[in-house]
């Protein structure tokens, strides 16, 4: 099964870019100042890849606006771009980007706040929710409870945890925020150094595998007709080579590699090539590639799903819109033509 996506007029409507001005606060000193007694919170901790992310945010966040309860997010069990501060800022004032996960050993949090799952008697930051295949969700690897609350029902409980994974569409979390300035510049600028029209193609090939010969002849025919270079977003560099051998006649580009071997059949999410800083600025410069696109070819996985990285980028190509928000005053140099 192949999906192609066609890419919007992006020059619709005129873009006003601000951006919010942030003050350089202690992270100890903001969560004692604003985790009070008296407050209601949500601690949501993503699991799985940066779609997966988002969509986790996105529905804690929704409860959060529901049931008018603060909402931190706890990045140091998820995938790519983990501390989400350096990378976003955000649109909505019902929560914080917080980074607990580099060099806080605990989260601070006052000993009198009544939690939902779990007592606060023990650190938070020492539970580590194991995946449980029967139950699809994460849960106490003793109790076998499940790490979330109901999203349609009201609690008492101070504190809610919500770690979980799980697709679907992770676009609206991106909705309340906005891209750092200085990381808006470094993939616009990345992205300058592409073709100005391009078809795109994202094909995830590690963990999970794709028939790749089968998807690449498949398209073939409507990547020569369109006389486009093709970009390939691909976690399997082996990919690459495979595509330019296909897709001979037609430009093949691609921004990033990663060694052969590499993942070992692991999901790059989890990998210690997007890890740091500049490999989380690769992945969101893949992902705003794939968007900018003439066109994107996503294809299925041998299990009969799709990517949820690629549907990102798909999701994010049709709202141009918001692509907008995210690149505030960059965006216009996206639109400048290109060699």
């Amino acid at each position: 099964m192949k999906i192609s996506c066609t890419s919007s007029n992006l020059n619709s409507r005129r873009l006003r870019p601000s951006y919010f001005a942030t003050g350089k606060r202690d992270l100890r000193f903001w969560l004692q100042s604003q985790i009070t007694p008296s407050g209601r919170y949500i601690l949501c901790r993503p699991r799985g890849g940066f779609n997966d992310n988002l969509v986790q945010i996105s529905r804690c966040l929704l409860y959060a606006l529901r049931f008018r309860r603060k909402l931190l997010i706890d990045m140091r069990h998820a995938g790519q771009c983990q501390n989400l501060t350096l990378y976003f800022l955000p649109h909505a004032r019902c929560f914080r980007l917080v980074d607990f996960h580099d060099g806080i050993g605990d989260y601070d949090l006052p000993g009198s706040l009544t939690a939902y799952p779990f007592s606060l008697s023990s650190p938070l930051c020492d539970l580590f929710p194991v995946y449980d295949s029967e139950a699809n969700l994460h849960v106490d690897p003793q109790s076998k409870f499940p790490a979330t609350f109901d999203h349609n029902r009201y609690y008492s409980h101070q504190i809610l945890l919500h770690e979980q994974c799980g697709g679907g569409s992770g676009w609206p979390a991106l909705e309340r925020m906005k891209l750092q300035p200085e990381v808006a510049f470094q993939i616009a600028s990345r992205l300058g150094q592409l073709p100005a029209s391009y078809n795109a193609v994202h094909i995830r090939h590690s963990d999970v595998s794709t028939n790749v010969h089968l998807f690449l002849e498949s398209i073939k025919p409507q990547l020569l007709l369109s006389l486009l270079p093709v970009l390939i977003a691909t976690d399997n560099s082996s990919v690459l080579q495979v595509a330019r051998d296909i897709l001979k006649g037609i430009e093949v580009v691609s921004l990033f590699e990663f060694p052969q071997g590499l993942l070992a059949g692991h999901s790059l999410h989890y990998s210690t090539a997007t890890s740091d800083f500049a490999g989380g600025v690769a992945v969101l410069t893949d992902l705003f590639a794939l968007a900018f696109a003439q066109k994107l070819f996503l294809c299925s996985l041998t299990n009969g799903s799709l990517s949820g990285f690629g549907n990102l980028a798909a999701d994010l190509m049709i709202r141009p819109h918001l692509l907008r928000r995210l690149f505030g005053a960059h965006f216009f140099s996206l639109l400048c033509p290109r060699g």
